[in-house]
Formats: C-alpha cells, sequence, structure tokens
C-alpha cells in the first residue's frame, strides 16, 4: 500500500463518530445552464486530482469496465440494490473483476475495505467541488 494511501486511510480510521450538529446554511442556486455545470463541476474535480469521464448513458458501465481493466482492479464494491448496481452486475458479470456487494454493515468488512477493496462504485445526484 501507499504511504499515500496509508495516511488517508490512516486520517479515516482516527475520525470522530460522534454525531455531528446539522449545519443550518442556506443553499445557493446558480442560473447556469447544464453543460456550465458539467464543466465547472469537472474544472474543480480535476483540479484536485480526480478522474473525470464523461459517457452517454448507454456507455458508462462499459467505460467503468474498461478502466477498472486498465487500472488492473480485481474488484469492486457496489450497492447490489440500487438500479445502477443491478446493470452492473448484468454487465460486468464476465468474471474478470469480483462484484463484492456492499449491502452490509460498515462494521462486518471494514478491514476488507481498508486492505483488500481495489475501487467501488457510487451514485449522487449532485457533487461538491
Amino acid at each position: 500500500m501507499s504511504d499515500a494511501r496509508s495516511r488517508i486511510l490512516q486520517r479515516l480510521r482516527e475520525v470522530d463518530h460522534r454525531d455531528q450538529a446539522d449545519i443550518d446554511r442556506p443553499v445557493i442556486s446558480h442560473a447556469w445552464s447544464r453543460q456550465e455545470k458539467l464543466e465547472r463541476f469537472s474544472e474543480r474535480m480535476s483540479a484536485v486530482r480526480a478522474e473525470i469521464h464523461q459517457t452517454r448513458e448507454q456507455d458508462w458501465s462499459n467505460e467503468l469496465h474498461q478502466i477498472l481493466k486498465r487500472k488492473g482492479a480485481r474488484n469492486l464494491a457496489f450497492a447490489a440494490d440500487s438500479p445502477p448496481g443491478k446493470l452492473l452486475q448484468s454487465e460486468l458479470s464476465s468474471g474478470d473483476i469480483e462484484m463484492i456487494s456492499c449491502n452490509r454493515d460498515i462494521e462486518h468488512w471494514k478491514q476488507e475495505i481498508f486492505e483488500q477493496l481495489d475501487a467501488s462504485f457510487t451514485g449522487c445526484l449532485g457533487g461538491i467541488a
């Protein structure tokens, strides 16, 4: 495991897991077009070394599979009960990447997450960058 990854994982392990107080802030809305939002999001995520891959809806699972193979990922954690998770199960069932359902209590597989998991897939309706 790389030193950078070890440091990140150590910080995650040290997080205080007590309930956090809700933050009461107004939401700021901008009148950006869809394209402007994508460009701004991609620009800001790239600034922190995130990889952005824009694909068409019908191509995303194949694109993800190719990225995982190219990077040498042996396994992928995903939410098996979610619509994208169900698609991934059917699309990536060739066996070259082990599909690991993350629909379980984190306490039961924390060690696996930190020591054996190569990649994970999550979804969201928005992002903050």
